[in-house]
């Protein structure tokens, strides 16, 4: 009796450890790619553009992290939660909701990101910043406040 209880005991150990070796392997992370184009901002009345504009999303599990680096002298790192992730045939699209900039600075704030397919979309309100942006006639333009990024139609590089 005293076997037979050592070799349950055994078999439920072996089990447990078969079924569970799978919970133990760290979650990846995914990049999704880099996404190119040209960039709108605005604050207030004034107006201009981010040039060679490349927007980069990596992706673990439910989170994301998005960077943005631009022409003249623009980087941004945000964080941001996967709201929706859906793959047709072979188009992935997935859906962000931006929660914080965590680089230069840690601030809230708010927008959202689109990948569908090799195309990406931006929608981004960043709060009390300062940004350097060429307006239609290429001169340098400086915005200050409360910033506008609109990305639309980013190709996948």
């Amino acid at each position: 009796m005293k076997n037979l209880r050592k070799g349950i005991l055994f078999g439920l150990l072996l089990w447990t450890a078969v079924a569970c070796k799978d919970d133990d392997k760290d979650p990846q992370v995914t990049n999704l790619g880099t996404y190119s184009g040209t960039a709108a901002v605005s604050q207030d009345n004034t107006g201009g553009n981010l040039l060679n504009t490349k927007i980069t999303i990596t992706r673990l599990d439910q989170k994301a992290t998005i960077k943005i680096s631009a022409v003249p002298d623009f980087e941004r790192e945000f964080t941001a939660d996967v709201t929706a992730s859906v793959e047709t045939g072979n188009t992935k699209s997935y859906s962000f909701t931006l929660t914080q900039q965590t680089a230069p600075t840690g601030k809230n704030v708010g927008g959202t990101v689109i990948v569908q397919g090799n195309q990406l979309s931006a929608d981004i309100t960043i709060p009390n910043d300062q940004i350097n942006a060429y307006d239609t006639d290429n001169k340098s333009v400086q915005l200050t406040g409360n910033i506008k990024l609109l990305a639309g139609s980013f190709v996948k590089e």
